[in-house]
């Protein structure tokens, strides 16, 4: 896989959010590597993305819609879970 692509699209849409008059917020945006094909041994080869010379905080986990998400793909639903059981309903683990 060509990572150096990874970078090409980042500047790509940091160019199409100026131009459509939209501000990145740096501060949330993080970076998050799903890549099966490598290992944690050669995880530092991959480039950092950067948005106008800042470089973009890597997470191994992150939080959409309440669903906490990892880098491995796994994720948890005990927040939504737990509010859900607030308001009556259950939600049974698969």
């Amino acid at each position: 896989m060509q990572f150096n692509r990874l970078v090409d699209l980042a500047d790509i849409f940091v160019k199409w959010s100026m131009d459509n008059d939209m501000k990145i917020n740096k501060s949330k945006t993080k970076e998050m590597l799903i890549c099966f094909s490598i290992t944690k041994n050669n995880v530092d080869t991959v480039p950092r993305i950067c948005i106008n010379d800042t470089r973009i905080e890597s997470v191994q986990e992150s939080k959409v819609l309440g669903a906490a998400i990892s880098s491995d793909l796994t994720w948890t639903v005990d927040n939504i879970a737990k509010r859900g059981r607030k308001k009556g309903v259950h939600v049974l683990p698969t």
